[in-house]
């Protein structure tokens, strides 16, 4: 829009990333294909295209269940270009779990012939259940460093790490290690920076088991192994930690 800020070289980056466009690894599934079927539906049927683009917040529906858990709500939200999608089930025990973009794609993809399902009187439970998790900031603060929660994508999990408490809330910073930690963790939000320099990061931290309860050592190997970049952006130092959290949508799936 005319009121953004160009990103530049990361953004033209990103777009013509081989990582972005073969995933992680090239067997992996990519985000490239579900944007391909967006451009798909554009250019081949402007009128449903148009009819998704003003679909309003906080859209609803109710589907055939088709995951494992019995009456599950899948909501994704929004907060500026940070994306993510919380699912929980009817199961009293069950809080809510964040899952990757790949995972929240296949589970709302949809044929055209599908019917809608009439929601039930679970539905606002589970709604609360996820908002909880969505507007609830100790989310991304009290999750271990050590979590590897499935459905998590190696940027995700480096920002567990660099959201959880001991990293972020070190007292042992300077200003400078303290505004570059800032950078980074704006630079994996905007998401900018590419998936398989995600991946051969988290997999050194990986390595080293040590390094979550070293925060001096991680600030070290992440200037060490993030190229500048992808963390100067005029775009990312400005951050995303003050915009809205949206909901956009949420998917019921009934038995």
């Amino acid at each position: 829009t005319e009121n953004e800020v160009p990103e530049g070289h990361s953004l033209f980056n990103l777009l013509l990333s081989k990582d972005l466009i073969e995933g992680e690894d090239n067997t992996e599934e990519s985000e490239l294909k579900y944007l391909q079927e967006i451009r798909k539906v554009r250019d081949e049927n402007l009128e449903l295209f148009d009819y998704i683009k003003k679909l309003p917040k906080k859209a609803r529906v109710g589907r055939e269940n088709k995951t494992d858990n019995p009456n599950s709500l899948l909501t994704y939200f929004r907060k500026g270009k940070l994306q993510k999608f919380f699912t929980t089930s009817s199961d009293e025990f069950d809080t809510p779990v964040e899952i990757d973009f790949i995972q929240a794609a296949q589970t709302m993809k949809a044929e055209p012939e599908e019917k809608t399902v009439p929601l039930d009187d679970k539905y606002h439970s589970l709604l609360n259940k996820n908002k909880d998790a969505i507007y609830n900031p100790q989310i991304e603060e009290d999750i271990p460093a050590t979590n590897n929660a499935r459905g998590l994508d190696n940027s995700m999990r480096l920002l567990k790490i660099l959201k959880s408490k001991d990293i972020r809330k070190y007292k042992g910073y300077t200003n400078e290690d303290e505004h570059y930690l800032m950078q980074v963790i704006n630079a994996f939000d905007s998401g900018v920076v590419p998936k398989r320099i995600s991946k051969d990061i988290y997999n050194l931290v990986k390595e080293d088991i040590d390094i979550v309860q070293n925060p001096i050592k991680l600030i070290n190997l992440l200037r060490r192994e993030l190229p500048q970049e992808f963390h100067l952006d005029k775009s990312t130092i400005s951050g995303n930690v003050d915009h809205k959290r949206e909901i956009i949508l949420s998917e019921y799936f009934l038995k």
